[in-house]
């Protein structure tokens, strides 16, 4: 069905997943994300937007894909990347460097589910679940680049 393959196509990070390592997908989700991130306007009235718009539909292709996937948070499913790398660097000057430091920030804190991450993930179930712990992790690691630009 053709319904089905475009969702499948844009949870899997138009495929990518398919073809990345496991484990590793998360970290090709994120890598893509990253250059998506570069292709986004500055405009932070724009970025608002975007991220409540995206962090829904997100929601929504996620909970599809399980559905079709047959399984819960499936690897395969990687726009929660997105959706967390997006967070992670809302209203952070875009730079290489910057990126590539929310970069491996969102990676520790969405593997590792350290500060009751992982609990968000219990508590909810479908697209909500799949998402909502890499929106929590990418506020982490956003909260700590604010801090780190603050400091430095």
């Amino acid at each position: 069905m053709l319904r089905n393959k475009i969702i499948l196509f844009i949870a899997t990070g138009f495929n990518i997943s398919y073809y990345a390592p496991q484990p590793g997908k998360g970290t090709v989700g994120t890598l893509i994300a990253m250059i998506i991130y570069f292709l986004l306007p500055v405009n932070p009235s724009f970025y608002w937007i975007f991220l409540i718009i995206f962090t829904i539909f997100a929601i929504f292709i996620s909970g599809e894909a399980e559905k079709i996937i047959g399984e819960e948070d499936s690897p395969l499913i990687v726009i929660d990347e997105f959706a967390g790398y997006f967070f992670t660097m809302a209203f952070i000057p875009k730079s290489f460097f910057m990126a590539m430091i929310g970069f491996f920030l969102f990676r520790i804190f969405d593997g590792t589910k350290i500060f009751h991450i992982k609990k968000i993930e219990e508590k909810f179930k479908g697209g909500v679940a799949v998402v909502l712990d890499d929106v929590v992790a990418g506020i982490v690691s956003n909260l700590i680049l604010h801090f780190y630009r603050l400091v430095f």
